[in-house]
């Protein structure tokens, strides 16, 4: 693909003549310029309003002190063509804009150096004022800044945080984070805490959730789907000393590494076999891509189908990609000459600084009716967390926590006794009264014996976001460890990091020994559980004092390349006497014996090192090697 596209712009009709759609799928125009502009991320308020952000500037941020001229604007839809005909400025004077979030009472934007509030008190859309709520955050790239800002199951808002730029921002309770590169993280609707989700992935631009609030991104480097897991670390660029990255669910194939946007298609509008496909923007190849899937055990395993929407214009540049409320898929087109942010020069008098469309694609015209959930009382708010669509579905659990209170305390506690109440209705009962702190330890109880699986996972996440009593659990969270349903025992192995004793280490490597190796995902979650526990000196002596057979001796030894203490180091030198780790890992556990050993043993583990039995050529080198490092950080 030409780094410039050679050919002239074209109208929106004759872009959208160039559309190849699934048959039965019908694609076409919701907005275009000169209403919008240069679209980068969508996001639905409860009113089944879009709201997009636009850039002008890009790739260029204007100086500090410098007034900008980018958009925040609602597109509204008002007699239900499918098509925009009322556009809102909330502000335009916003500096390479792209996650946001919209709230009843205006939105949460991310704007050069920060992320804002934009309060609207008479709600005319809008902005009162622009009021900071944390930052800053690096700029130096702006091909990979914070962006698509999604509400989860909990109430904290999750967003990405791009390739290259280094951040460090902290909630107004002081609390500090420091982002390196890709990354999630999340923080609280009132800005008060930020906490981060994920350590890596290089350029990390789309977040989508599933009905078992799982958490899915796609990455512009290294995969197009992941379904995240909580802590854990996923590949960048750069070297990282770790144990080992977490899964993807499928690898890059013939996707180009210009990747934007996931949506999850969590509606029956579509037919059944499009039903839970993931979409997926791909800027470079002028494509949408699209994903099923299946699960392997806790595992989900993803499979690239017919691309879902194919371009003969070499412009269109899906960015984003969204469900609506409606039940059809949108997609936020850039459309451009010029999307590479290095291979042509920043300020290519080519790059279009004008065009923007967004495409709306439905099959055969069918649409859900979308209503006003910001004028809906708490029985109506209860029944839309049926909805089959899940947009509506969080919008309407929004509603209800943020809006309606402890006013619906009583009819969402009654879901939990209505026995034909879907477990999906029953788990966002649970979250809302969670987050109106009316969550008693009975009714978790009671849920994590529910007969629908998708209710006991979304207990035991709930019990992970109450500190104050999760002890209270500690029994039953052993339980589910036996549980029938894998992703049941997944989400139980990580509540294990909260409880640093020997016994969770013995549970989590009970659940290692037994899990087929396709569970990549519960496999993982075992590791990461049983790493985070020995990071806790009292657990790592306990452990280090305790017999082990071969195989949970393994275990252990491959998770303490990514433990830093004397007596992970002295586990580590122990097994390595007669065992020893997969090759790549080598190099790392003698760098950390050579870091972290007391001295009065290190001569001996270096003289063993140098007559280690059986090692290749190449495992000789990785041991010179990680000696030599770790000697070098020891000083």
């Amino acid at each position: 693909m030409q780094n410039i596209r050679p050919t002239e712009a074209r109208t929106p009709e004759a872009e959208r003549a160039g559309f190849t759609v699934p048959e039965g799928f019908e694609i076409t125009l919701f907005a275009s310029e000169p209403d919008i502009q240069k679209p980068m991320n969508l996001s639905f308020d409860a009113k089944g309003r879009m709201w997009v952000t636009q850039s002008f500037e890009y790739p260029f941020p204007s100086a500090p002190g410098v007034k900008s001229s980018d958009k925040l604007t609602i597109v509204e839809d008002t007699d239900h063509d499918g098509k925009a005909d009322k556009f809102t400025v909330v502000s335009d004077t916003l500096n390479i804009p792209i996650g946001v979030l919209p709230l009843n009472d205006g939105a949460i934007a991310f704007s050069v150096p920060n992320v804002y509030r934009f309060p609207d008190a008479n709600g005319d859309g809008k902005a009162d004022a622009q009021n900071f709520m944390f930052g800053p955050f690096g700029y130096q790239d702006t091909h990979g800044m914070v962006s698509n800002f999604m509400r989860g199951y909990d109430g904290w808002v999750y967003a990405c945080h791009g390739f290259t730029n280094q951040s460090a921002f902290a909630g107004a309770d002081g609390d500090s984070i420091k982002l390196v590169s890709g990354n999630t993280f999340r923080f609280k609707l009132d800005g008060s805490r930020v906490e981060q989700m994920t350590f890596g992935q290089v350029n990390p631009f789309g977040l989508a959730f599933d009905e078992n609030g799982y958490m899915y991104s796609t990455d512009s480097h290294t995969s197009p789907l992941y379904q995240l897991i909580r802590g854990g670390d996923y590949p960048h660029f750069g070297k990282m000393e770790i144990m080992a990255f977490g899964p993807d669910m499928k690898s890059l194939e013939q996707e180009a590494t210009a990747l934007c946007g996931i949506a999850y298609y969590g509606d029956t509008q579509y037919p059944k076999e499009f039903q839970g496909n993931f979409f997926i923007g791909d800027a470079l190849y002028s494509k949408v891509h699209r994903y099923t899937w299946s699960n392997n055990g806790s595992s989900p395993a993803g499979k690239s189908e017919t691309d879902f929407v194919i371009s003969d214009d070499p412009w269109f540049r899906p960015v984003n990609v969204k469900l609506g409320p409606d039940g059809a898929i949108y997609v936020a087109d850039f459309y451009n000459p010029i999307i590479g942010h290095y291979e042509v020069p920043l300020g290519h008098p080519k790059r279009d600084k004008q065009r923007g469309r967004i495409w709306r694609i439905t099959y055969k015209g069918k649409q859900n009716t979308v209503n006003d959930l910001t004028v809906m009382n708490a029985k109506q708010l209860i029944d839309a967390m049926d909805a089959d669509n899940i947009v509506t579905r969080m919008a309407a659990a929004d509603q209800l926590a943020d809006r309606v209170g402890t006013g619906a305390v009583a009819e969402l506690l009654a879901v939990l006794k209505n026995a034909k109440a879907t477990g999906r209705q029953y788990a966002q009962a649970l979250w809302v009264l969670n987050r109106l702190n009316a969550l008693e330890a009975g009714a978790i109880n009671q849920a994590l014996s529910h007969p629908e699986s998708i209710v006991r996972i979304h207990a035991l996440r709930i019990i992970r976001e109450r500190p104050a009593d999760k002890h209270t659990f500690g029994n039953q969270i052993l339980a589910a460890l036996g549980d029938k349903d894998s992703r049941v025992v997944r989400s139980a192995v990580e509540l294990l990091m909260d409880f640093p004793v020997v016994g969770s280490v013995e549970a989590a490597l009970k659940v290692l020994e037994t899990t087929p190796e396709k569970d990549t995902h519960l496999i993982y979650t075992c590791k990461l559980a049983i790493r985070n526990l020995l990071r806790n000196d009292v657990v790592m002596k306990a452990v280090a004092a305790k017999s082990w057979n071969d195989k949970q001796s393994g275990f252990i030894a491959g998770t303490l390349v990514d433990v830093h203490s004397p007596e992970a180091a002295k586990f580590l030198n122990t097994y390595l006497q007669k065992s020893a780790l997969t090759d790549s890992k080598m190099s790392l556990a003698y760098q950390q014996i050579a870091r972290y050993l007391p001295a009065s043993q290190l001569d001996a583990a270096i003289a063993s090192a140098r007559n280690k039995k059986g090692a290749t050529s190449e495992v000789t080198a990785q041991i010179y090697r990680g000696i030599s490092e770790g000697l070098a950080q020891r000083g």
